[in-house]
């Protein structure tokens, strides 16, 4: 039983525990607001923050689970057992999703093309990456598979349509919740120029690319979902 659970106390699992959600406060509080703010001056700010924060947790995770190990060795070699046998799969497309997010191999809002899906990629978690296709659908596709396919970007300059959207804003809505509107938005390439500027009370003028030009009436709807907007006006 000693060799179970070990003779140092459970405090430091505790402190452990309380300095990860902290971890992710303090990420998620920096993803929301600070990031995107940066973003707007610098492209290059986004590579680097996520190999920050993945470095930072695996950092984290490696003394606790060294803690752990101090701590607890036998409950912690059989869970880390079980653990990783019962979610082989799941942790494969965690690694590589690490793998995509650190080289910076896929991006939000590239246009990619693979032997799975051909589309616009909206998110990229750790476990997978959605895409939306293009029939408008959104496509779940687990990372591991990602990695595993033979990925094309499609960049071309007549592939791409600078768009300005006149948009009545509800009286809630602040230039901030517009930008992250545009940001947000699937049909957008957001590591393009993203411009939303005040043109008048309630009335604001946005200013992006559209990945292809089949998606403006996809970004019309988006846009008339999340605001009152009047018709598109491509440039």
């Amino acid at each position: 039983m000693n060799y179970l659970f070990g003779n140092i106390p459970f405090t430091e699992v505790i402190i452990y525990s309380v300095a990860g959600v902290v971890l992710l406060l303090v990420f998620n509080f920096l993803d929301r607001y600070l990031v995107p703010f940066l973003e707007k001056r610098s492209s290059t700010i986004n590579p680097w923050w996520q190999k920050a924060k993945i470095i930072s947790w695996l950092i984290y995770l490696g003394l606790f689970y060294s803690a752990l190990l101090r701590s607890y060795t036998g409950m912690t070699l059989i869970f880390t057992v079980i653990v990783l046998g019962l979610g082989w799969e799941y942790w494969r497309n965690i690694f590589a999703g690490m793998l995509i997010k650190f080289t910076n191999q896929l991006r939000k809002g590239d246009f990619i093309s693979t032997n799975i899906v051909r589309g616009t990629i909206r998110r990229i978690s750790l476990p997978r990456t959605d895409i939306i296709n293009e029939k408008g659908e959104l496509v779940f596709v687990p990372n591991r598979r990602l990695r595993n396919s033979v990925v094309t970007h499609l960049r071309k300059t007549h592939d791409v349509n600078i768009c300005v959207f006149n948009v009545k804003t509800r009286k809630d809505q602040t230039l901030d919740d517009l930008y992250q509107i545009a940001y947000n938005c699937p049909y957008i390439a957001v590591n393009q120029i993203v411009a939303v500027e005040l043109k008048e009370d309630g009335v604001y003028q946005v200013k992006a690319t559209i990945i292809d030009n089949s998606f403006i009436e996809n970004a019309n709807r988006y846009f008339s979902d999340k605001t009152r907007m009047d018709p598109v006006e491509p440039r």
